[in-house]
């Protein structure tokens, strides 16, 4: 019989979960592939403080029960159907789904590279399949768990640049950084598109108005 391989869910924002996440995540629970360790944080703020709540609990629940996969997902992003199974089939350390954030010209999907002035997303000839990134997005991310054993404590936290402490690089691309620092590499799969849901979902925006996917 094939290994079920342990997934730690670390859901940081549990307190308004969309009813498609939460019908997505049963979907993939009950289907009898997989084993579970389904750690949600509820009215813990900022985020990346209960990022960090559930990597202590994860390296805690890891020594009694070693994991093979950590998956993050925020309450706001749907992945598709097969979304676990691919990026499971990518088997790379880390790789992300394909979320959009609103940017100054539309929706555009969270999955850059670095260069000298900051970060640049990808070229259009890098926006299909499997592309290694210097940042994806925690959004909905699979890795490995040697990579999360691997981090420090603290490993998410915001960098503030601005004089009211609001602004700067998000925990996304600290942790990221931290990552490729360890010598470990992120992707992100554009073939695992998720909604991320606002007033509107982003996804169908972008395709209403032609811009990327």
């Amino acid at each position: 019989m094939e290994k079920q391989p342990r997934i730690y869910l670390a859901l940081p924002n549990m307190g308004w979960v969309h009813t498609a996440l939460w019908s997505r995540v049963l979907q993939w629970a009950s289907s009898g592939k997989y084993l579970w360790q389904i750690n949600p944080k509820m009215y813990v703020k900022p985020h990346h403080r209960a990022r960090n709540m559930l990597h202590k609990e994860f390296a805690e629940y890891d020594l009694g029960q070693p994991c093979d996969y950590v998956l993050w997902l925020d309450n706001d992003t749907i992945p598709p159907p097969n979304a676990l199974e691919k990026m499971i089939e990518d088997d790379v350390d880390v790789v992300s789904g394909t979320v959009m954030q609103w940017k100054m010209r539309g929706p555009r999907v969270v999955a850059w590279d670095r260069v000298d002035s900051g970060y640049m997303g990808l070229p259009p000839d890098r926006t299909k399949g499997l592309q290694r990134v210097d940042v994806g997005t925690l959004a909905c991310c699979l890795m490995k768990a040697d990579v999360l054993r691997a981090m420090p404590p603290g490993a998410f936290f915001w960098s503030e640049i601005d004089e009211w402490h609001t602004n700067g690089p998000s925990e996304d691309t600290n942790f990221f950084g931290l990552v490729k620092d360890a010598g470990f590499e992120a992707y992100v799969d554009f073939d695992v598109p998720c909604e991320h849901v606002k007033e509107i979902g982003l996804l169908h925006v972008a395709q209403l108005i032609g811009g990327e996917a």
